[in-house]
C-alpha cells in the first residue's frame, strides 16, 4: 500500500493571481502543479532563478513545522505547531494519517514539482531538492523504518537539467535520490512512445502497421524520440525534421535521453559547468537503489502513444489531445501502452528480455521493481455512475479519452479473444497479423464451430484468413501498400490482357447497413448502429446481429468502415502473377498496373499451378488508417438509490440440516453485496457469514388456514407479496427435493416451514401459492395454527446464511451485526439483530400411532418413534434413532392433570392395573395419554396427544 499526497492545483478562471510566467494579470485555470515556480518564472525578466534570492521565495513555501508538532488522539491526528500552511505541513500531516491508519508500505512526499526542484540559487544549489532532503528525517520519525520514503520524478524531471545550451547540467534530483531515507527512485514515466500520423507518408509508416501496433510501442520505450533523436520545435515536429542526440567529446548520450532510464541508473552522475565536468560525480551510487514506476499510462484516445502525458480536461490549461490525434476515442492503444511497459519491465510477461531491467549487483531486485509499475489511473468513484451522471461529477466526459482505466481495463483485445476461442474449442491458436481491435465482450450463447464463433468478429473488424504451411492466418484490414506490381510480374492472358476487371451494378449493393450489437456503454442495452451512402441508384438495406460488446463510437465506426468496404470491393481483379512471387499472400494490398493506371487492390484468393492464379478487389487503405470514431457518452439514467439500512432476520429453522442452528436472511435495494454478518462477543466482531445475493421475502396478503400433515393440501392457499426476484412453479419431484421451500413467521416469532407446487402471479408482485405441504421438520405443530394477514415470509433458498451456531449455545443470546462488506461498524447501513438459540431443531419429532389394548396385568401402550434426519428411504426397516439415547417421557392424562409419568427406554408400556385402579379407581374404556422422546440437548420434544380406545 503507498500514500502519495497529491497536490492539485485549484485555480479558476476567474482568478487575480499574477502568472509568473507570461506576467498577466489572471493565472491560467487549474494548471500542472509542475508550472509551480519562482515569480517571475525561469527565463522571464527579472527572476529570481540562478540567483540567491531564491531561497527567499522557497522557504515561506516549505515552512517550519516538524513532526514534534504532530500527535495522536486514537486514529486522530492533532497538530500544535505554528498557524502555517506550509508543505512541510501538508507532508507530515499525510505522514501521521498513514501512521494512524497503521502503516503504509511506501510513502510519496509529493510528485511532479518539476518548477521547484529545478528552480536553480546558483553554485549546484537547488533550494526546493534541499527542503525535501531535510524534511526526510521527520517523516522517518512518524512512519517508522519499514516505510519505503519516495518521490515521484516527472519523466523530464528525475535526471539531468540542462542549461545555458548544454554549458552547465545539473543532477538536482540526485541530492534526494542519495539520501540515506529514500528507498527507492519514483518516476512518473511517460514519455512518448509513437510519432505516429495519418495514412502512410510519414516515417514510422515502415516501421509499423498502425498506431497501436504493439511491436512498435514496445520498442519506442528504449528508442526513438526523447532517445535517439528530439524535435527542436513544433514545425520541425510538423515536417519530421528529427534531430539525433549526441553528446560530442564526452559521449553520454544518456544525459539528455529522458528515456534511458538503464544508462542514467547504472552509471556515475557528472556534472558540467562551463561545458566542463567537474572533478567528482555527485553523490548519487549507480545500481543501488530500485526504481519505481510512480505512474505509466496513456490516454484512451487516437495516437496516445504519441504523447501519453497529456489529458483531455476543457477547464485546464493543460487541456489537450496527443500530437496528430483525431480525438476519437481508442481504448486499444491504452492498453497496449499498458502491456509494451510489462512486456520490457516485468518478468513474469512471457516476452521479457532480462536486458530490458537488468538485475542489480548491490541489491536483491532489478532496476525496475516490477512490484511498484503503477498505472494511472484507478478512480475511487464506483463505475459506472461515474462518468455518467455529469450532474454530479462534471469531469465525466473527460472519462472517454482520459487515462481512466475504470470500465476499460476488462475489455480484451480482438487478437487475445479469437486465440482464446480457438483454444477453447481444442484448435492450435492462429497467427494473427497487423489485427487491431479492442471489446467489452463476446457472446457465444449456443453450441456452434469455431469458424461459427470467430466469422462474426472478422467480418465486423474486416479480417483476411489465409492457410499458410497448413496453419491458419488472420490478417487484418491494413493501411500499407505491401508492393507495387509492375508489367513483368504479371503473367499476360491468351487475348494480351494483364488484368481483368469486373464491376458489380450499383443496384445490388446496400444503401444502409445496420448492426446489432450489445452497447458496452450504456448498461449492456441491445443496440443498432447504422451506417448509409448517398448513392441513390441502390434501395437495399442490410442488418446484421452480432454477440459483440462494445462502446457505440466503435459500432459505428466498424458498420460505417464495412459500408466502405462492400462499395471499394464493387469492382473485382484477375491476373496472373509469375511462379517465383511466392511472397504474396491473400490479405497482402498491392497496387496493380491496368489500362487506366495503377489501382490498389487486396489480394483474396491465389491459386498456385503453372502461374499464380490471383483473385483481388478494390481497396481503399486511407479508410483503413482513419482512426476512431469520436463518440460522447450516453445521456444520464437518473443518479442510482443508496443503500440505506438492509432488511435483516435471524431465523432459527425448525428443520434439522445437519449446519447451524441460526441463519441469517437479507434482503436490500439497491443490493450492494455481498453483506458481511459478524458475531458480536464482548464488544469485539468475529466474521460469521458473507452473504452475496438478496434474500426473497415478503408478507402474506390472505389468511392462512389450518392444513393437513404428511400430504398435498389441495384446498388451502395464500396470497403473498413478494419483495424482489420472482416465483416459479415446480413439479413434485422438485418439490420435495426442497425447492419451493419458504418460512411462514407469526408476530410471536413461532415458523412454519411450507412448500408450494404452484405460484401463480395475480398482481404486481403479487402471488398465490397453492399445492402446499405443510409443517415440514419440526414446524407441524404450527400447521393447525389459523394465520392471519400480514405474516413475513422468507424464501429458504441459498440467499440464506447459515451462522455455525451449534448445541453448545442453546439457552443464550447471540448478537450480529449485519453491513454491507467493507463498511465499518458505525456505518449508518448497519443493523444489529440478536437471538436466543432454543434448539428448536434439534426437538425431536412426536411420536405416532399409539395404541392401547388391556391384557392381563393392565394396559399395554405402544407407539412408533419418528427420527429427524436419515430416515426417507422406504428401504428401511426401522428409521434412525437420531438422538444418543432411546428415552420417552410417557404421562397418563385425566383432562390437563397429569395423573401418572414414567420414564421409558423402548416404544411400549405396561400400566399395571393396580396404578390405574390408584389413578382413576376403576378399569377405564379409553385413556389419554401424552408421549414424548428425549433429546440428550434439548429434553423432551414435540408430544403425540391423543386418547385412545382400550381394546
Amino acid at each position: 500500500m503507498a500514500l502519495h499526497p497529491f497536490v492539485l492545483m485549484d485555480i479558476p478562471a476567474a482568478n487575480t493571481k499574477p502568472d509568473p510566467w507570461t506576467g498577466a494579470v489572471a493565472q491560467s485555470a487549474f494548471p500542472w502543479r509542475g508550472r509551480i515556480t519562482c515569480d517571475p518564472a525561469p527565463g522571464q525578466p527579472g527572476t529570481p532563478d540562478g540567483t540567491a534570492a531564491l531561497t527567499a521565495q522557497i522557504t515561506p513555501l516549505v515552512g517550519t513545522v516538524t513532526s514534534a508538532h504532530f500527535s495522536l488522539n486514537g486514529d486522530e491526528v492533532v497538530y500544535s505547531g505554528p498557524a502555517e500552511w506550509s508543505f512541510r505541513r501538508m507532508v507530515l500531516h499525510h505522514a501521521m494519517l498513514a501512521k494512524a491508519a497503521g502503516g503504509v508500505d511506501t510513502f510519496l512526499i509529493a510528485s511532479e514539482l518539476v518548477g521547484l526542484t529545478h528552480a536553480y540559487a546558483g553554485n549546484g544549489v537547488f533550494p526546493f531538492v534541499q527542503a525535501m532532503a531535510g524534511l526526510l528525517g521527520d517523516v522517518r520519525a512518524i512512519l517508522g523504518p519499514s516505510t519505503v520514503i519516495t518521490y515521484a520524478a516527472d519523466w523530464s524531471e528525475y535526471g539531468a537539467h540542462v542549461r545555458g545550451g548544454g554549458q552547465e547540467v545539473r543532477f538536482p534530483l540526485d541530492l534526494l535520490w542519495s539520501h540515506a531515507e529514500i528507498g527507492a527512485i519514483g518516476i512518473d514515466f511517460y514519455p512518448p512512445l509513437s510519432d505516429w500520423r495519418s495514412g502512410q507518408g510519414h516515417l514510422d509508416a515502415d516501421i509499423a502497421y498502425s498506431a497501436a501496433d504493439p511491436e512498435y510501442l514496445a520498442e519506442g520505450i528504449t528508442s526513438s524520440e526523447a532517445f535517439d533523436w528530439f524535435y527542436a520545435d513544433s514545425s520541425a515536429r510538423a515536417a519530421q525534421a528529427r534531430v539525433p542526440i549526441t553528446d560530442g567529446a564526452y559521449g553520454k548520450p544518456w544525459i539528455y535521453r529522458s528515456k534511458d532510464l538503464k544508462s542514467w541508473w547504472g552509471n556515475p552522475h557528472v556534472e558540467r559547468v562551463g561545458g566542463v565536468e567537474l572533478s567528482q560525480p555527485t553523490g548519487y551510487l549507480p545500481a543501488r537503489k530500485p526504481i519505481y514506476l510512480t505512474e505509466i499510462g496513456c490516454p484512451a484516445v487516437d495516437k496516445g502513444g504519441n504523447q501519453p502525458n497529456v489529458f483531455p480536461d476543457p477547464k485546464s490549461i493543460e487541456n489537450a489531445l496527443p500530437h496528430f490525434s483525431s480525438g476519437g476515442r481508442d481504448d486499444l492503444v491504452q492498453r497496449r501502452v499498458l502491456e509494451a511497459y510489462l512486456q520490457r519491465f516485468d518478468p513474469e510477461d512471457p516476452a521479457f528480455v532480462t536486458a530490458d531491467n537488468p538485475v542489480s549487483d548491490f541489491y536483491a531486485g532489478r532496476m525496475i521493481d516490477p512490484g511498484f509499475i503503477a498505472a494511472w489511473a484507478y478512480d475511487a468513484r464506483p463505475f459506472p455512475v461515474f462518468p455518467r451522471q455529469r450532474s454530479l461529477w462534471d469531469d465525466g466526459a473527460n472519462w472517454m479519452r482520459g487515462h481512466w482505466l475504470n470500465g476499460r481495463i476488462e475489455a480484451l483485445p480482438l487478437d487475445r479473444l479469437a486465440g482464446m476461442i480457438a483454444a477453447d474449442f481444442g484448435l492450435s491458436v492462429p497467427e494473427f497479423r497487423e489485427i487491431d481491435g479492442i471489446i467489452d465482450g463476446y457472446l457465444l450463447d449456443r453450441p456452434m464451430s469455431a469458424r461459427a464463433a470467430l466469422e462474426p468478429l472478422a467480418s465486423a473488424f474486416g479480417w483476411t484468413a489465409s492457410v499458410e504451411g497448413g496453419a491458419v492466418v488472420f490478417s487484418g484490414r491494413s493501411g500499407r501498400i505491401a508492393a507495387r506490381l509492375v508489367k513483368d510480374d504479371l503473367v499476360p492472358a491468351r487475348d494480351g490482357r494483364l488484368v481483368d476487371i469486373i464491376r458489380q451494378q450499383e443496384s445490388e449493393l446496400p444503401r444502409q447497413i445496420s448492426l446489432g450489437f450489445i452497447d458496452g456503454d450504456n448498461d449492456f442495452r441491445p443496440s443498432v448502429a447504422t451506417a448509409e451512402t448517398g448513392v441513390v441508384h441502390s434501395s437495399r438495406a442490410e442488418t446484421v446481429s452480432t454477440a459483440i460488446h462494445a462502446p457505440r463510437g466503435l459500432v459505428r465506426r466498424l458498420v460505417e468502415t464495412r459500408l466502405h468496404d462492400i462499395w471499394s470491393a464493387r469492382e473485382t481483379f484477375q491476373f496472373r502473377l509469375r511462379r517465383n512471387l511466392l511472397r504474396f499472400q491473400p490479405g497482402d494490398v498491392v497496387e496493380v498496373p491496368t489500362q487506366s493506371g495503377l489501382r490498389i487492390v487486396q489480394i483474396t484468393r491465389i491459386v498456385d499451378g503453372d502461374h499464380r492464379e490471383g483473385d483481388a478487389r478494390a481497396y481503399d487503405p486511407t479508410f483503413a488508417d482513419a482512426g476512431p470514431t469520436i463518440d460522447e457518452l450516453p445521456p444520464e439514467t437518473g443518479v442510482p438509490a443508496l443503500p440505506g439500512a438492509a432488511y435483516a432476520r435471524l431465523l432459527e429453522l425448525p428443520l434439522d440440516k445437519g449446519g447451524g442452528l441460526l441463519s441469517a436472511a437479507v434482503r436490500a435495494e439497491p443490493w450492494r453485496g455481498p453483506y458481511s454478518v459478524s458475531l458480536s462477543l464482548n464488544g469485539a466482531l468475529q466474521a460469521a457469514a458473507s452473504i452475496p445475493v438478496s434474500a426473497r421475502v415478503g408478507t402474506t396478503l390472505t389468511a392462512l388456514q389450518a392444513g393437513p400433515l404428511w400430504r398435498w393440501d389441495h384446498a388451502g392457499s395464500v396470497d403473498i407479496s413478494l419483495e424482489g426476484g420472482a416465483l416459479t412453479s415446480l413439479g413434485d419431484e422438485a418439490v420435495l427435493a426442497g425447492g419451493n421451500a419458504l418460512a411462514l413467521i407469526d408476530p410471536a416469532g413461532e415458523i412454519e416451514i411450507v412448500l408450494f407446487r404452484h405460484a401463480d402471479l395475480v398482481g404486481e408482485r403479487r402471488y398465490r401459492l397453492s399445492g402446499l405441504l405443510r409443517g415440514i421438520g419440526n414446524s407441524e405443530g404450527n400447521a393447525g395454527r389459523l394465520l392471519a394477514p400480514g405474516a413475513e415470509f422468507v424464501l429458504l433458498d441459498n440467499a440464506l446464511a447459515d451462522l455455525g451456531e451449534d448445541a453448545e449455545t442453546i439457552g443464550t443470546t447471540r448478537s450480529y451485526l449485519v453491513l454491507p462488506a467493507g463498511r465499518i461498524p458505525g456505518d449508518s447501513t448497519a443493523v444489529t439483530l440478536s437471538a436466543a438459540v432454543s434448539g428448536r431443531a434439534l426437538r425431536p419429532l412426536a411420536p405416532v400411532h399409539a395404541k392401547a389394548r388391556r391384557e392381563a396385568g393392565g394396559v399395554r401402550f405402544s407407539f412408533l418413534r419418528r427420527t429427524r434426519k436419515g430416515g426417507d428411504s422406504f428401504d428401511l426397516f426401522e428409521v434412525p434413532l437420531g438422538e444418543e439415547r432411546e428415552e420417552y417421557r410417557f404421562e397418563v392424562m385425566s383432562g390437563a392433570a397429569i395423573m401418572r409419568t414414567v420414564t421409558l427406554n423402548a416404544t411400549e408400556w405396561l400400566y399395571p392395573a393396580a396404578e390405574e385402579l390408584a389413578d382413576f379407581g376403576a378399569a377405564q374404556a379409553s385413556l389419554s395419554v401424552r408421549v414424548r422422546q428425549v433429546s440428550g440437548q434439548v429434553g423432551p420434544g414435540d408430544p403425540l396427544a391423543v386418547t385412545l380406545p382400550v381394546a
